[in-house]
């Protein structure tokens, strides 16, 4: 994803203190201008629509309505790229970052301190490159999938499930980046305790809370979440991820493990080498799943599993935040279905119903 340049931001805080210190740190960077101010939610989602900027970046406790809401109805009404810069927000700290990213925000940053503070470089530093970053992402129009009525697709699904195929599989995996974390836990969330097949997630999350994100899977999904550390047996039912900066790899028809290899696309763990050892191990014995984010990590090997006779899935976009990688993988014909995460989850407890070990 390349940066954008005459990056516009549209900077969101109730603080007049906060909104010049922002305004300055943005205004010295070269090809960053400030396209305007909002004071609240209500102000950001009136002056996002008449200003468009590229990016915004918004507070979180603000006053009418605050971030949390505000990010909401923006991805639903004028979807622009949001960073929220938080005094709340902690490295490292989950729940919050999953708060905002459900919400549809595509990053979450400490809110930079003043100059003079120890930590006010490292902070202005990380917030000037997060904005750059995400002024260059093409996010979608989004209903909160979490408001969405099961019913609303219903008619899809059944058409879909018509389709399908019931066959012999013997592994779930997933890959998802921006905007999957909400679709990841829906999916997870969706299959029961018999669930028969073991699952290996790769979600591109900032590793500072990569363990937390883990455990909050677990609490949300009600699933055992296994983090991966060295080779580990696979168990039915059970979900696996890494929380590490290695790849999440199938060793074996049994084994599941993790690899120091060179950072594949970018990216380290990849969704890319998840899917090829599940190839590798599995054949077309797989059901694969790629889910909203960025860029094109985990397509051209999600065709390859395909053609391998793999069943195949990624998100519809209109569900996305980000319809990268799904995007990239639609253009190979890599999915045989494109469908929100709940009806995923449905489709895949249909490929799995008459499975036995």
């Amino acid at each position: 994803m390349s940066e954008k340049s005459n990056i516009r931001v549209l900077i969101v805080d109730d603080r007049i203190v906060v909104r010049n210190l922002l305004a300055w740190i943005i205004e010295r960077e070269p090809g960053m201008t400030v396209a305007g101010i909002a004071r609240n939610g209500e102000e950001a989602v009136r002056q996002t629509a008449l200003l468009n900027p590229d990016v915004v970046s918004m507070d979180i406790e603000m006053p009418q309505m605050n971030g949390i809401e505000a990010t909401k109805r923006l991805m639903e009404q004028s979807p622009v790229p949001i960073v929220i810069a938080s005094s709340r927000y902690k490295p490292g700290e989950t729940a919050l970052s999953m708060e905002v990213l459900a919400a549809g925000a595509v990053a979450i940053v400490e809110k930079p301190a003043g100059p003079g503070h120890l930590d006010h470089e490292r902070q202005s530093r990380h917030f000037i490159r997060t904005l750059r970053a995400m002024a260059g992402v093409k996010v979608i129009r989004r209903r909160q999938l979490g408001k969405q009525s099961e019913l609303s697709f219903q008619g899809n699904v059944n058409e879909k499930l018509s389709k399908a195929k019931e066959g012999t599989y013997r592994i779930l995996v997933i890959g998802a980046s921006a905007g999957g974390p909400e679709g990841v836990q829906i999916i997870l969330k969706r299959l029961p305790p018999s669930f028969p097949l073991p699952v290996a997630v790769v979600q591109h999350i900032d590793l500072r809370f990569a363990e937390g994100y883990c455990h909050w899977l677990s609490e949300t999904t009600g699933k055992e979440v296994h983090i991966v550390n060295a080779h580990t047996e696979m168990l039915p039912g059970k979900v696996y991820l890494t929380a590490i900066p290695r790849h999440l790899v199938i060793v074996s028809k049994e084994l599941i493990g993790v690899s120091d290899d060179l950072p594949a696309g970018g990216h380290k763990p990849a969704v890319a080498r998840l899917f090829s050892s599940a190839y590798e191990a599995f054949g077309g014995d797989v059901i694969a799943v790629l889910l909203s984010g960025m860029g094109r990590d985990g397509a051209a090997e999600l065709k390859q599993l395909r053609d391998a006779g793999a069943y195949t899935i990624i998100q519809d976009e209109q569900s996305c935040l980000v319809f990268g990688m799904p995007g990239e993988a639609a253009k190979l014909n890599a999915h045989m279905h494109a469908l929100p995460p709940h009806s995923i989850a449905d489709l895949i407890l249909k490929l799995v119903k008459n499975y036995s070990a």
